[in-house]
This record gives C-alpha cells, structure tokens and sequence, in this order.
C-alpha cells in the first residue's frame, strides 16, 4: 500500500517515466480510488517480480517465520526482504565508490570500506524486521489479558466461543490491530 500511495502521490512523472506499459497509461482513470485500485493491480507484479529477481534464492523457513511475527504475511514477503537487502547492497557499494574513488584514496582500502559499509547497510531490513517483531509481540502482551477477560465475559453471557472469538477479535481491533489480526488467523484455522 506504501507503494501504491508513493506512486499515486507523484501521478504525473510516474507516468511520464514509464512509456514501455504499451498503452496501459490510456487505461487510467481519472478518479482517485479506481486509480488507486489500477495501480495495485497494475504495479503489484512488477513489485514482485522485481524483487524475485533481485533476490539471491528463495527464503527460509526462519525467515518466513521471522516476518509473519513482525506482520508480513505475504507468501513473496521473503523474496521482497531478500531482494531489498541485495538492492540496499548493491545501491551501497555503488554510491560509496562514486564517493570514495574520486577522492584518490588507494584503491584497496578503499574497497574494503565500500563493502564492510555495503555489509552493514545491507542490515537494515533485519533490523527494522526485529524492531517490529518486539513492537507487536509487546502489544499483543499488553493486550491480551483485556482480550481474554472480554472473551470469558462473552462466553459467560452464552454466545458460543467462535461467536465470541470473532467479537473480540472486532472489538480488540480498534486497540490492537497485531492482537486481532492474529485472532482472525487463528479464526479462519
């Protein structure tokens, strides 16, 4: 959605700039929310396919674990990750050099430091990842004794627990989006 928000903010350059869509740019509606829904459908293969090739290799076990905790549920999110650590990478190494060359540093040391920071930077998805892991599994711990207290008071009042599973799950929503999206996966299991 980043994206697409990104995309749809600069409407007019993104479709100057893009002349290989074979006349897809004819197909754009003016109004804002049917725009905005072409643009997902339009730009969410190129997103994908971007990142399956930038990507070295197929992900994890771990790692899809990894980022279902930190909420990215999508079954590309593991190549995406591993193309946007190639791309930070590779953007790294070529900017770095561009800077580091012209300054007549010799040639060794200076590659070494491009690619130790290419290296570290190339981290930065790990981190926000982890970040986001400790964000959510916080608040699902601050909120779930509210969720299960609601759920024995609707239970107590005789619905029947999927009833009162997914009117906490609603409920909780408006406080904690991380608890009630998974209690709607564990719904829907």
């Amino acid at each position: 959605d980043k994206k697409v928000d990104a995309l749809d903010a600069h409407v007019s350059q993104v479709y100057e700039w893009l002349p290989w869509l074979d006349g897809a740019l004819d197909e754009v509606p003016r109004d804002p929310e049917r725009r905005r829904k072409w643009l997902q459908q339009t730009w969410s293969p190129y997103f994908e396919r971007a990142a399956t090739a930038v990507s070295l290799g197929s992900p994890s076990a771990k790692l899809r674990e990894q980022l279902a905790l930190a909420g990215y549920y999508s079954a590309n999110a593991g190549s995406v990750f591993l193309g946007l650590k190639t791309l930070i990478f590779l953007t790294s190494v070529a900017g770095l050099t561009s800077v580091l060359l012209p300054l007549g540093f010799a040639p060794a040391p200076t590659m070494v430091i491009v690619f130790g920071c290419a290296a570290v930077l190339s981290f930065i998805p790990n981190i926000v990842v982890k970040a986001k892991r400790i964000s959510r599994a916080t608040d699902m711990k601050q909120h779930l004794p509210d969720a299960l207290d609601l759920l024995e008071i609707c239970v107590s009042s005789g619905m029947g627990l999927d009833t009162a599973w997914n009117s906490v799950s609603d409920e909780v929503r408006g406080v904690s989006t991380a608890l009630a999206d998974e209690m709607a996966l564990t719904s829907l299991q």
